[in-house]
């Protein structure tokens, strides 16, 4: 049933034409009206934790599509720590204690994202008892920011960041583009309605010239070793979020630029969302 559910939904989202009925009474719907009608009980995980029994899923779902989802965890309990994400990574887009009851858990995603995964302390593992995501809305294929799906997302204060390739590198407090990168793509979501977003860029210790670019907004800046630079991100309004491919021209390793590190990346410019 979960997976059947799901791959409407996925349906929903590529297909520029979709004819649906209900039954019985084989009446016509909207694609608008259906993933309100859904809900879907994932089955509790088993897989194992990579990194301690807290990276432990409790449930995941894979290869969901872009729109927004109400998850309601269900148990007697209220103690634990519960944290939602898009992949089996250390950063989530939300995290907190659970409520009693629980709390439902609003998510929006102006792409395609790599799984729904949700993970909990061993408190929030004896507390929560089953799972309920409710899809909302789900986005059309011609109202899709980007074809591409998120393989991380990182929340940076009011503001989510999600990567849709592999050639940047997420951290906490801020994003690192490749050195000597071709287009590294990011979708950059505001929490609220707002025209632009502010971004600092620091750039490596090297001579180098950066690109960003979103729609037909574009700078290009020749920056000098570890010059810094903040830009306004121009918002898209109609998906409250905003496409942007950086482009680097060089770069540097950390563990040759510092004998005592040992981060290998090949590193291009750093970049901040700031609130």
């Amino acid at each position: 049933m979960t997976a059947a559910q799901l791959e409407l939904l996925r349906r929903l989202g590529r297909e520029r034409q979709v004819l649906v009925w209900s039954l019985p009474g084989f009446q016509r719907l909207a694609a608008a009206d259906v993933p309100p009608m859904l809900r879907i009980e994932p089955r509790r995980s088993t897989t194992p934790g990579g990194a301690g029994p807290n990276d432990r899923p409790l449930y995941q779902m894979a290869s969901v599509p872009a729109g927004e989802y109400r998850l309601r965890p269900h148990g007697a309990g209220a103690s634990g720590w519960l944290m939602v994400g898009i992949g089996r990574d250390p950063f989530s887009l939300r995290s907190g204690p659970l409520a009693a009851p629980p709390q439902p858990i609003d998510l929006r995603f102006p792409v395609d994202v790599r799984a729904i995964v949700v993970r909990g302390d061993e408190q929030a593992r004896r507390s929560i008892r089953a799972l309920t995501i409710e899809p909302v809305s789900i986005l059309p294929a011609a109202g899709r920011l980007s074809d591409e799906y998120a393989r991380h997302a990182v929340r940076y204060g009011t503001t989510t960041v999600f990567f849709l390739d592999e050639r940047s590198f997420p951290e906490p407090e801020a994003f690192w583009i490749g050195g000597a990168r071709r287009a590294s793509a990011v979708v950059v979501q505001p929490d609220a309605p707002q025209p632009a977003v502010t971004l600092l860029l620091r750039n490596a210790p090297v001579d180098n010239r950066v690109v960003i670019q979103s729609g037909s907004w574009r700078e290009e800046m020749p920056l000098g070793p570890g010059e810094g630079r903040r830009v306004q991100l121009p918002i898209d309004v109609q998906h409250g979020a905003a496409l942007l491919t950086i482009s680097t021209s060089s770069g540097f390793r950390p563990s040759v630029a510092d004998p005592n590190s040992h981060d290998d990346r090949f590193l291009g410019v750093w970049v901040k969302v700031l609130q």
